[in-house]
């Protein structure tokens, strides 16, 4: 599973686009706020429109500032808003950037979302949720909406909640922590719901939550804090991961001995459990050769043909540590390294300490693989220094009453600001404000492109997230070759070069021109990534005939982070290297300023949809 990507897809479905365009925000003027959460309004709808960013950022030298400048990472100064709707999905708003996703379920290579990172550890996360439900059919005097927070135990979370209501009334709130699935939810009952009222026409069911998600510190810590055996039971949750299991772990009982055996050699090496966690991470390591595989296999027949993928690999070490009573589970998000961001999974597992808890870790025996000595291996557990992010936007479901729902998430603003509020008016005020804010300014960059006549010409308008074109011409009168400027919905641009089909990239203007795109890769490169490969960010990347290998087209790839802060220096060196001409950056240049440099493809969509339905 451990698969390179060069892109993220993001599907914008013409349900999600109505969302953004205001076709499901009330209208209505929100009342004037109390001071201090007009103020909270006012800084985060500045931070979430990106109004208040600099346009410019420092060239990325770290694997820590490249990882910032991909996806949407949750740190105590991210500003973010989330709006869902079902069935047509989230929408976020980052800082200035918005991300859209499919109704799919997740998938970390498909979606991008709001992601915690170990090395982001250590902090309070203050939120404000609305949820507006639509009942349908009969409500249960015990209907509830559940908030289910997926949070590893490695940062040891908890979630508080300073105030809820349903509607104008107060209610207690019911948190439930599942260490076995790595999540905290949240459950809200619905008390005293009018069956009759609740199902009458235009009628709807408002939570308000106000509440704080803290993570605790990822540490590692030496070898001698860890006890050298388990001396307290484990708590039932706990012990169902230090055991394998028919169905999960092992399909017979012969895999089961197959397992201990290995188990038990390993047990008779290290004497402490954190010693059997290193070795097991080694031996996986050593054992297996890794190989793509595009079917999951499971431990006893990863052990068989002796390879396998990070799935492989990390199952593996799960089960063996089961079979050794150490709780283990699987985990996966994205990995990303310099060159690499990738769906991955991994490990993590919990020995006890000298004060009696369990301290829970990662491992990873797949990039311990990569490495040249045991002492190298040894660093594949109790990781920090890598980017593992895991996913953090929570889910919403509801318990004995059927209907549709939306939600509004604010993360990262103030709770002191909220302290005086009691009733949810205020809070409720806040969200429409910033919610009705963003949707304006979002719909007003889409407004202002189809004012300026600078909407694009779309591949297709039958297939979603298809590209617009910025520049698609012939290289020369009477040329075979094509350079195409496309805009993705991943809010790249690819400027590409390709032959017709049939024929390939052979004329001596070709590979001049060819030569042109990898001097430009080369200059950007250094100049924004001080010559380490970014493939997220920027890319140059060759599709020859699979038959003959004649080369047919060549694409440089530029990512988010380039188009929002550096798209002017990109087309300037287009331009000295005669690849783009004037006019043609000109062009493009107008449409980003007008864009307001962020979200061209959504803002695209939006205007293109609002021009077909006028």
């Amino acid at each position: 599973m451990f698969r390179q990507i060069c892109r993220l897809h993001v599907s914008i479905r013409a349900g999600l686009i109505a969302v953004a365009a205001g076709g499901t925000f009330a209208t209505k003027s929100a009342a004037q706020l109390p001071p201090s959460n007009q103020e909270s309004a006012t800084r985060l709808t500045a931070e979430l429109s990106g109004s208040n960013r600099s346009k410019y950022r420092l060239p990325l030298t770290s694997d820590s500032e490249h990882a910032r400048s991909l996806d949407p990472v949750l740190t105590p100064e991210t500003a973010v808003w989330i709006h869902e709707a079902l069935p047509a999905g989230p929408l976020t708003v980052v800082n200035g950037r918005a991300f859209t996703y499919s109704d799919a379920a997740y998938d970390p290579l498909d979606a991008p979302v709001l992601k915690i990172r170990p090395i982001d550890d250590d902090q309070t996360v203050p939120f404000l949720l609305r949820i507006v439900i639509s009942p349908r059919g009969q409500v249960s005097s015990d209907a509830a909406a559940k908030v289910t927070f997926p949070v590893s135990q490695i940062f040891t979370p908890s979630l508080d909640i300073s105030a809820a209501w349903v509607g104008s009334r107060p209610v207690e709130t019911e948190i439930e922590g599942d260490s076995a699935q790595a999540k905290i939810t949240l459950r809200v009952p619905l008390l005293e719901i009018d069956a009759d009222q609740a199902q009458a026409p235009n009628s709807s069911i408002t939570v308000i939550l106000m509440g704080e998600l803290h993570l605790g510190a990822y540490s590692a810590q030496s070898e001698n804090r860890f006890l050298d055996q388990f001396r307290a039971p484990l708590d039932p949750e706990i012990a169902d991961l230090a055991t394998l299991k028919l169905g999960r772990d092992i399909g017979s009982e012969q895999d089961r001995e197959t397992l201990l055996e290995i188990a038990e050699s390993l047990k008779l090496e290290q004497r402490t459990p954190f010693g059997r966690v290193v070795a097991v991470n080694s031996w996986v390591s050593n054992f297996l050769q890794y190989q793509e595989s595009p079917v999951t296999r499971s431990p006893v027949e990863a052990i068989e043909d002796r390879s396998g993928d990070c799935d492989e690999h990390a199952a593996l070490m799960t089960a063996l540590l089961r079979a050794l009573g150490i709780p283990a589970r699987l985990s996966t998000g994205l990995l990303y390294d310099f060159d690499v961001l990738a769906a991955h999974t991994w490990v993590e597992a919990a020995v006890p300490t000298r004060d009696n808890e369990l301290h829970w870790f990662l491992c990873d025996p797949t990039l311990a693989a990569t490495t040249l000595s045991e002492n190298q291996k040894a660093r594949f557990v109790q990781i920090k220094d890598r980017v593992y992010s895991y996913p953090i936007r929570p889910t919403i479901g509801l318990e004995g009453i059927a209907g549709t729902w939306t939600s509004d998430l604010l993360i990262n603003w103030r709770r002191r600001e909220s302290e005086a509020i009691s009733d949810p008016a205020g809070p409720a005020r806040l969200v429409e404000r910033v919610t009705e804010e963003v949707d304006r300014q979002i719909s007003r960059g889409a407004e202002r492109l189809a004012e300026a006549g600078l909407m694009l010409r779309r591949r297709s308008t039958s297939i979603p997230g298809s590209p617009y074109f910025l520049v698609d011409r012939r290289v020369a009168e009477g040329s075979s070759s094509r350079l195409q400027l496309r805009l993705e919905n991943e809010e790249r641009l690819v400027l590409e070069l390709s032959a017709e089909a049939g024929s390939a990239l052979e004329r001596e203007a070709d590979r001049e021109l060819v030569t042109r795109f990898r001097n430009v890769y080369e200059e950007l490169n250094m100049l924004f990534f001080s010559g380490e490969p970014a493939h997220a960010n920027l890319e140059l990347a060759f599709f020859r005939d699979r038959h003959t290998d004649r080369l047919q087209s060549v694409s440089l790839r530029s990512g988010r982070f380039l188009v929002e802060y550096y798209l002017n220096r990109v087309l300037a060196r287009l331009e000295k290297r005669g690849i783009l001409t004037p006019d043609e950056v000109a062009h493009v240049s107008r449409v980003s300023e007008v864009s307001g440099g962020a979200n061209l493809y959504l803002l695209q969509e939006l205007a293109r949809r609002r021009a077909e339905t006028e």
